[in-house]
């Protein structure tokens, strides 16, 4: 793929500059604890003052919750986030993860229970893939799905997982046929509010 140079427009710097004077009153230097990753510290209401601004699921479907907008206006604000510091870069990468693979896999019940929810940032979100023998290899994961009657028994071990702690809702990959090798590999979500998982 050969993506040609290109400036951000009108509206696309105006969107930068909007979302760069928002981060600096909400998130002044000093005022939250740091941490990256595992160790970083997550503030739900900041979740829920992003998705009030629209900068969550910006270029979800309008039906779902979503902003609707183009790629550009999602990334000028996933790329502003982190440049905020440790506390601006925890929301994203959930909204990204499971928000677009919702949107682009899942049923009609769970896009309308889900997304609406995730744009607001009322639910954080989280993503299981990581696992301690492999990696992040999706090719050889090692978790496995079974059939129970109408429900699914997850298997397995995951690690690393951002916001893991705080979740709502994970996106957990299992294989559920492992005769198929890494092709039975299958996205379950799982709804961290009904499970103790």
């Amino acid at each position: 793929m050969r993506l040609d140079p290109t400036e951000l427009t009108e509206d696309e710097q105006a969107l930068r500059e909007g979302v760069r004077a928002f981060l600096a009153a909400r998130l002044p230097a000093g005022s939250y604890p740091l941490g990256l990753g595992m160790g970083g510290d997550v503030d739900p209401q900041f979740s829920r003052d992003l998705g009030a601004k629209g900068w969550l699921g910006m270029a979800l479907p309008k039906e779902y919750g979503g902003g609707g907008r183009s790629a550009v206006d999602r990334l000028v604000v996933v790329e502003e986030l982190p440049a905020a510091g440790p506390r601006g870069a925890s929301p994203g990468s959930p909204y990204r993860q499971s928000g677009p693979n919702i949107a682009a896999n899942g049923t009609e019940e769970q896009k309308r229970t889900w997304l609406p929810r995730l744009c607001r940032g009322e639910v954080i979100g989280c993503f299981g893939l990581t696992e301690p023998a492999v990696g992040s290899d999706a090719t050889k994961l090692q978790s496995t799905a079974t059939r129970d009657g109408a429900d699914w028994v997850l298997n397995g071990r995951k690690m690393w997982i951002s916001n893991g702690s705080v979740s709502k809702l994970a996106l957990v990959f299992a294989n559920a046929d492992p005769s198929k090798g890494h092709k039975g590999i299958t996205a379950f979500l799982l709804d961290r509010e009904k499970s103790p998982y």
